[in-house]
């Protein structure tokens, strides 16, 4: 029988997720994340996914291909529907690296 064992060591990813905008209701913000692949093989099959309750339907981006070391910033626009505290949350998920996340809080004016 013959195996092959590919190791991959923990690394450290940096994905930053940043929230701007007027922060008041039904006016117009972006959410904007910031993803370095730190490893030198390509991600394939990329989804990135935002969301926040209150503010931000579920959107989801797919990325074919990550070349390895590169940075991509994905970006979506949103209109909050409510005042109060919240928070923007956001997901990378592919074979290749798995729980990566980050969040915003946000305190949103009427």
């Amino acid at each position: 029988m013959n195996f092959a064992i590919k190791i991959i060591s923990q690394k450290f990813v940096l994905f930053v997720l940043q929230v701007t905008g007027s922060s008041k209701v039904n006016e117009e913000m972006m959410a904007a994340v910031r993803f370095t692949n730190p490893f030198t093989h390509n991600l394939e099959e990329v989804y990135i996914r935002m969301e926040g309750p209150g503010v931000m339907l579920p959107k989801t981006k797919y990325y074919a291909l990550i070349p390895g070391g590169s940075s991509l910033t994905c970006t979506e626009m949103f209109t909050p529907q409510r005042a109060g505290r919240t928070r923007v949350f956001a997901t990378l998920d592919c074979s290749g690296l798995r729980q990566v996340s980050g969040q915003a809080s946000i305190n949103i004016e009427a």
